[in-house]
């Protein structure tokens, strides 16, 4: 395998492993989405108010799931950010949240290769976190190619073009 299809590769999977691209890795959105409702209805009874779909069976799964594993400290250290998500009706864009880790991991992956071409096969060969159509992928991946916030970054890592 070529060395920037090696960055390619490892810088996404260096991404999933943030804690807040995790989740998304690990799990089908429909689980995301469950989990994540469980951890607010911990806190908040009558849940987020959002109708996403989520079947009342996997939420209570969820529920079980978190109070049986996470320590009485870790269940008090998710209060605020729930009270935050409330507050913001962030519920509303976990799809948007799903999807948008999937384009974080590629354009983490197109950064470390700098090759569009090897980000675009890259984008046909890696494993896609989300259902995101190879179309949509290079679409995005192609915008942020020209996006300031991609050059500040190349900058940045002294990655810039002469």
């Amino acid at each position: 395998m070529p060395p920037r299809q090696i960055a390619w590769v490892l810088a996404r999977q260096m991404a999933c492993a943030r804690p807040e691209l995790v989740l998304v890795k690990a799990l089908p959105p429909e689980e995301v989405a469950a989990a994540l409702e469980a951890a607010i209805q911990l806190w908040a009874p009558d849940g987020s108010g959002i109708d996403l779909q989520i079947d009342p069976k996997l939420v209570q799964e969820w529920m079980k799931a978190l109070r049986r594993t996470l320590s009485e400290r870790a269940l008090k250290a998710l209060k605020d950010p729930v009270v935050t998500c409330l507050e913001r009706r962030e519920m509303k864009y976990v799809a948007r949240f799903i999807e948008g880790a999937e384009h974080t991991a590629s354009r983490a992956a197109l950064l470390m290769a700098g090759d569009v071409a090897v980000a675009e096969r890259g984008l046909g060969d890696s494993d896609q976190l989300v259902d995101v159509s190879f179309r949509a992928r290079v679409r995005q991946l192609m915008l942020y190619t020209l996006s300031q916030d991609y050059f500040v970054l190349r900058e940045k890592l002294g990655l810039v073009i002469q």
